[in-house]
């Protein structure tokens, strides 16, 4: 039966190095599983905000639905609060690439009201007032990730490619699946005629 073990020849007994092992493996357990409900509670919390802003449509093809302030036809993504409260997404990242999530923050101030929606322009120009991401859509299909402003996913939508002035929009608003239908720039996608 195995008591210890040999260091310059002589044999060391654990229990005579570690007397009080009993005590050691408590506080080690305690340390883990206060550690496995930190991270639990973290991920909760991140879940919860997950199902109140999402992705709800994208619009990478845009000749002739909407204009910005400026007049121009640029590519939109369209964000929706499903919850009935006033959401403050100031510092949240938005980008169409998971290697820099932080293509586009969000300035202070940034609220979305409750079932409301908010427009971003993604049309690589900064300059502009109000919403504009540092970054285009392609119509050949990509990914738009909405990240925490420590670059934390909240959601992430890989759309198809399409030539068409169509937008790629969840169909009901907030929880349904993904489908290319005519856009509702700003408004409800809910509707099964389209």
């Amino acid at each position: 039966m195995w008591r210890g073990l040999w260091f310059c020849h002589t044999i060391l007994n654990m229990k005579e190095i570690f007397p009080h092992q009993h005590i050691i493996r408590t506080i080690v357990t305690v340390a883990v599983f206060a550690a496995v409900f930190i991270l639990s509670a973290c991920e909760k919390k991140y879940a919860e905000e997950e199902r109140k802003i999402v992705i709800n449509e994208i619009m990478p093809v845009n000749t002739t639905t909407a204009t910005d302030q400026d007049g121009e036809y640029d590519d939109w993504i369209e964000l929706c609060n499903i919850s009935s409260e006033r959401q403050d997404i100031s510092g949240w990242l938005l980008s169409d690439s998971k290697s820099e999530p932080a293509k586009y923050r969000f300035p202070p101030k940034t609220i979305i009201n409750g079932n409301g929606f908010l427009i971003i322009w993604a049309d690589a120009d900064t300059m502009q007032n109000g919403l504009h991401a540092g970054f285009k859509l392609s119509a050949e299909g990509e990914k738009v990730i909405l990240s925490y402003p420590d670059g934390d996913k909240v959601d992430l939508v890989e759309y198809p490619p399409s030539s068409l002035e169509l937008s790629y929009s969840r169909n009901p608003d907030g929880r349904g699946s993904f489908r290319w239908q005519l856009p509702t720039f700003s408004g409800s996608n809910n509707t099964d005629s389209r």
